[in-house]
């Protein structure tokens, strides 16, 4: 949800605006993956239980600030312009944990991660210029 946010806030207000430091770490996951792993948990008829669980995650763990700069980085190439950053700087920064998900398990179901995130990005920028604002140049 945190990049469906930011890429609003940088069609419609040019600003993004992160409510932390940014130094936490997420693991992050396109919808389009999340739709293909239930696409393959639905097509495998070998689960023994509709219950089994399974960690799901997009193998990309980055900071909330990196994702953020990444995302300014995009529309920069999708629009021309970069929208500015804010941040809280207070905070607690202690060493951030390395943040991994182990998803082996759903990947042996034959899932696989987008390799091309930022063509997720660039496509959900597109869409919030369609959905949420009309005078913004592509």
């Amino acid at each position: 949800m945190l990049v469906n946010d930011l890429c609003r806030q940088a069609v419609r207000e040019k600003t993004l605006i992160l409510k932390s430091t940014g130094l936490q770490k997420r693991d992050f996951i396109p919808i389009s993956d999340v739709i293909q792993a239930l696409d393959t948990l639905f097509a495998d008829e070998t689960l023994p239980s509709p219950s089994k669980v399974f960690n799901l995650g997009g193998d990309w763990s980055i900071s909330v600030l990196e994702m953020a700069q990444l995302i300014q980085k995009r529309t920069e190439v999708v629009f021309g312009f970069q929208p500015t950053l804010e941040r809280r700087e207070d905070g607690v920064f202690s060493d951030m944990m390395d943040l991994r998900f182990d998803i082996k398990k759903i990947k042996s179901l034959g899932f696989q991660v987008t390799q091309d995130k930022t063509k997720e990005i660039d496509d959900l920028l597109r869409f919030c210029k369609e959905h949420f604002i009309s005078n913004v140049s592509a």
